[in-house]
């Protein structure tokens, strides 16, 4: 297994990748509702529930209006619209084949942290609307 840069990997709304961040996270999940019964011995048994996927992202606040990270991602909240989101390698960022993640969500939250003699950062989270599709990067 090669180890992967994560510079290397961006978020991007259709196909433009947010600007300045610093970090992303994808979180893909699943509930598991309890189903347990007297017979189940002590034990806790469970059936396998609905999924669901997140993005969580860092960076440093740009604040340049319409192009800037934090007019961006404002802006998907204030107009309540969707973004296709990707989480995917850098072109050319890999000599192998990869994959990305792909699908349509709504931003959940952004904040914006501005402390004092220190860099102006922002975090936000996107919540997936549907399926989260794996699609192969050649």
């Amino acid at each position: 297994m090669a180890a992967v840069n994560g510079t290397l990997i961006l978020v991007n709304d259709n196909g433009t990748a947010f600007a300045a961040t610093t970090s992303a996270t994808l979180n893909i999940e699943m509930d598991l509702p309890d189903s347990s019964t007297k017979d189940s011995g002590g034990w806790a048994e469970h059936i396998l529930g609905q999924k669901s996927w997140s993005i969580d992202l860092d960076g440093i606040a740009d604040f340049e209006l319409n192009s800037g990270t934090v007019d961006v991602l404002v802006d998907f909240l204030i107009n309540r619209t969707q973004a296709t989101i990707e989480f995917e390698p850098q072109s050319g960022a890999f000599s192998a084949k990869g994959v990305s993640y792909t699908g349509t969500a709504s931003l959940a939250s952004v904040s914006l942290v501005a402390a004092n003699e220190d860099t102006a950062t922002l975090s936000g989270s996107f919540t997936g609307d549907g399926t989260l599709d794996r699609v192969a990067v050649s």
